[in-house]
């Protein structure tokens, strides 16, 4: 099998060197593709290949695409940590494609770590392609909630999750930000079975000038050289993306306080209701309540929300008008609680939003039911989850 290894002939063996250069001799370092993604690029004479790595688990099942123009002959292969080669598309049997602008593999992750595609030219074609890489099976995936996930290269302790259905009607400008503290680098994982989407969201966006304020009081403000404690995620689709998973985490090594905004939700009519569930990150449950709120929105909006917490099956645990009032007086109030962002506009809690507790020790998928008191009042809301990995709930 000398074919598999980076000391064949060709393009595979000038990728034996770590500070593998193009032409002018610089080093080319690998780019990062996502799990669920495609990416563009250009194969030129002084440019043959390039690395893209992303992080698998064991036993992961993936499949590869590298679709080609302008006369580029795509050759494709995936490189593990030790620098081998283990599948290659212009290997008998690795390839399962004959078409001359089409490279399909595909492959199973031998152990933890990351791995490499990397995206070669049979002939010195040249030209652009574009690549695809998917996940087809996941043995590691059983339901429940681990305690870390792969982003990109590096590691994220999960904070919390959420799942809900992106429908028809739906607002497309669905916003999910989620501020930390001072050491904590925040990431969103997005899921989107029915869409092909599973990624690793880290873009802190437009958040310098960014505030979240915490329902203790305290404010995380972002700075421009700190915007790395904001990741920022929206959709703009325009067709439902069906069921959609959303893991809040921050890279390894991480503690302190966050808060999670979502935007994008409202009731469009009297007795208009919407559920999600949700669950909080093994770590940080072991001492620490999540508290979630529901808060009116929007110029518009005339909601009183009303909010209730429930096992899977949707039974009732609590329900909540005005957090810290009557019947919600454990509940921290949700006023001051919520967002100013840096363009001018502000989501922050009153004393006639809704909250719950999910207690410390609470890590099972849990429903949260989102409706107005009283079912009389319809509008926009925003959610907002606030915790703490590490230490305990302040």
């Amino acid at each position: 099998m000398l074919w598999r290894k980076l000391l064949a002939t060709g393009l595979f063996a000038a990728l034996i060197s770590t500070g593998a250069a193009n032409a002018q001799g610089t080093p080319v370092p690998p780019n990062v593709i996502q799990i669920g993604s495609t990416v563009s690029d250009t194969l030129a004479p002084d440019m043959p290949f390039r690395w893209w790595e992303f992080y698998a688990f064991s036993g992961q099942v993936f499949r590869a695409q590298m679709l080609t123009e302008d006369g580029l002959i795509p050759r494709l292969g995936v490189m593990d940590a030790s620098g081998e080669i283990f599948v290659r598309s212009d290997q008998p049997g690795d390839g399962i494609t004959s078409l001359p602008n089409l490279a399909i593999i595909e492959f199973t992750a031998p152990t933890d770590g990351a791995l490499r595609l990397v995206a070669g030219a049979l002939d010195d074609s040249t030209g652009n392609y574009r690549l695809t890489l998917q996940e087809l099976e996941n043995p590691n995936d059983t339901g429940a909630l681990t305690v870390t996930f792969p982003c990109n290269s590096q590691e994220a302790t999960v904070l919390a999750a959420v799942q809900f259905s992106h429908e028809a009607g739906m607002s497309s400008d669905f916003r999910a930000y989620l501020y930390g503290e001072s050491g904590m680098q925040p990431v969103i994982r997005v899921q989107a079975p029915e869409a092909g989407i599973d990624l690793c969201w880290d873009d802190p966006g437009d958040s310098a000038g960014d505030q979240a304020f915490l329902p203790a009081g305290d404010a995380i403000t972002i700075m421009a050289d700190q915007d790395e404690q904001a990741a920022l995620f929206s959709v703009n689709a325009g067709a439902p993306l069906g069921e959609v998973t959303l893991t809040l985490g921050a890279i390894q090594p991480a503690q302190g306080r966050y808060l999670a905004f979502f935007s994008g939700d409202s009731l469009g009519e009297r007795n208009d209701n919407v559920t999600w569930r949700v669950r909080q990150g093994p770590l940080p449950a072991q001492a620490n309540d999540m508290l979630i709120y529901m808060i009116g929105s929007g110029a518009n909006s005339r909601l009183d929300p009303f909010l209730e917490l429930g096992d899977i099956t949707g039974t009732r645990i609590v329900a909540c008008d005005d957090a810290g009032g009557r019947g919600c007086e454990g509940m921290p109030t949700a006023r001051g609680v919520g967002v100013i962002l840096s363009n001018g506009e502000s989501a922050l809690g009153d004393r006639f939003d809704a909250g719950v507790t999910l207690p410390a020790g609470a890590t099972d998928w849990h429903t949260i039911t989102f409706a107005s008191f009283g079912g009389n009042t319809t509008g926009d809301f925003a959610v907002l989850l606030a915790g703490q990995l590490g230490g305990e709930t302040e």
